[in-house]
């Protein structure tokens, strides 16, 4: 693996709020409260179209309004799964335009390449499945994974439910991936995403 691959490349932008943690959740592996931009564990306000907002501006927005003591967390892609998402959009008809209503659309954002803002802090990674053209998001965490990858894995979460580093959520992605039809999640693009903690103040010009 080069070194450009393992640039972090900015998908978007997400309010978010730490959630308590499930009651199906084993209490022994998963912390309470934790971090989540998985709209089916968490609430707080997404785009109308998309799992995400591509600019900043909008997500700040978004953020005031509905909750001001939330998070804004920047979501990235290792190259090589940014290049992937990027080609899978482009092959979903309609959705390889770049900018929509003035605002770059997901695949825009992800061809633009631009880092994820370098002015914020590094909270973890999480491995999350994306539906058809970045519609929802959802996460590992909704499968009841998390025990059998403590054992089986000896991968453990920080103190806010993500994982360390971007080698243990691969290695839970990898878990994933070989589960058998009737223990495998729902059929999306499953990939491990880093979540930086934006800084609060001016935006990076990259962000927008």
């Amino acid at each position: 693996m080069n070194v450009d691959d393992e640039r972090e490349i900015l998908a978007g932008f997400v309010p978010c709020r730490p959630v308590p943690r499930l009651s199906w959740m084993d209490p022994r592996v998963v912390p309470t409260p934790l971090v989540t931009i998985s709209d089916c564990l968490e609430e707080t306000p997404r785009p109308e179209f998309w799992a995400w907002y591509t600019t900043r501006g909008a997500a700040e927005r978004a953020r005031a309004e509905s909750c001001p003591d939330g998070r804004l967390l920047a979501v990235g892609l290792r190259t090589t799964d940014a290049r992937e998402l990027a080609e899978r959009l482009r092959e979903s008809s309609g959705y390889a335009q770049s900018i929509w209503r003035g605002e770059p659309t997901p695949y825009g954002l992800l061809t633009a390449a631009e880092p994820v803002p370098t002015a914020g802090r590094g909270l973890g990674f999480d491995v999350v499945g994306l539906e058809w053209a970045v519609s929802s998001v959802h996460s590992w965490l909704c499968h009841s994974y998390e025990t059998e990858v403590r054992h089986e894995l000896g991968v453990r979460l920080n103190s806010l439910g993500l994982l360390e580093t971007h080698e243990d959520a691969s290695a839970v992605l990898a878990h994933l991936d070989g589960q058998p039809p009737e223990n495998a999640p729902e059929p999306a693009f499953w990939t491990v995403v880093s979540l930086t903690e934006c800084a609060p103040g001016r935006p990076e010009r990259s962000a927008r």
